[in-house]
């Protein structure tokens, strides 16, 4: 979508007190989720192609996010997901001692000092998801948007994830939809097993990362389960594809609550849309 075709101005939305902001950054594109407090049906959502003549990620991000003056208003709330290649899981006492997450940064990314060190705890599985965003990135989005919230766009999978998965006596593997990436966390009773995402060019991709993934955790494919989310039209091509090597494939069931903010929330990225639910 070119973002000049649709522009969010600030007088879309009346009162901005009561109405939540959720923004996806990736190398080439800006996603928005706008959601009231109070109304129903009330959902916005707009995908930005960032301009391919920008110098960087950083000045794209920029340009479409001041194009877009809606988004400089004070709202209610304001999250920020980011696709950064340079992440790692730790355990959660790791993230919570500053030095020794500090440590651990630097046996992670030996001799890179650059970017911005930031963790998301996942309290669920003892974990955190630790990363390091582009400096001018992350002082981008702490300057524009009054140091809001910023999780990976693996962290609110990984959230959501980890309440359907309890209670399990077998493994199972979430497996996450675009037209251009795969998101795979696989689950057991002791806890996560892996979190990653993938870059596809066809659904043949995602068979294969997905059953590769499946192998690498002692998937057992008569009884464990594999629960699609995320793109449907790529969900609809891979399904029969995994069904012919897994008995149990199915569609994970959309959460209700998001019902209510209408019927877009299937069309808009899934990490964006369960965000709030995953607090």
């Amino acid at each position: 979508m070119d973002h000049n075709d649709n522009r969010l101005t600030k007088d879309a939305i009346k009162d901005h007190r009561f109405w939540n902001l959720s923004l996806k950054i990736s190398d080439s594109a800006l996603d928005i989720a706008l959601r009231s407090t109070v109304e129903d049906n009330s959902l916005i959502l707009r995908h930005i192609d960032f301009d391919s003549a920008a110098t960087s990620v950083s000045k794209a991000l920029e340009e479409a996010v001041y194009d877009n003056p809606l988004l400089l208003c004070d709202f209610g709330r304001t999250d920020v997901v980011v696709d950064c290649p340079r992440l790692a899981f730790v355990p959660d006492y790791i993230a919570g001692d500053s030095d020794r997450l500090e440590k651990a940064a630097s046996m992670l990314w030996p001799g890179d000092g650059t970017g911005k060190l930031i963790a998301n705890n996942i309290a669920r599985v003892g974990a955190a998801l630790i990363m390091k965003l582009d400096s001018d990135i992350a002082g981008l989005i702490a300057r524009t948007f009054n140091n809001p919230p910023v999780y990976h766009r693996l962290t609110p999978l990984c959230r959501y994830y980890s309440f359907q998965s309890r209670a399990v006596n077998n493994i199972k593997l979430f497996v996450n939809l675009s037209d251009d990436t795969v998101d795979i966390v696989a689950f057991s009773n002791d806890g996560m097993l892996l979190a990653n995402t993938f870059r596809t060019t066809t659904v043949a991709d995602a068979l294969y990362y997905s059953l590769a993934v499946a192998r690498i955790c002692g998937f057992d494919q008569l009884n464990d389960e594999i629960m699609l989310s995320g793109d449907r039209t790529t969900r609809d091509s891979l399904t029969p594809l995994l069904r012919q090597y897994v008995n149990y494939v199915m569609p994970l069931i959309f959460p209700s609550d998001v019902y209510r903010h209408g019927k877009e929330s299937l069309a808009a990225p899934f990490e964006l849309i369960i965000l709030p639910l995953c607090e």
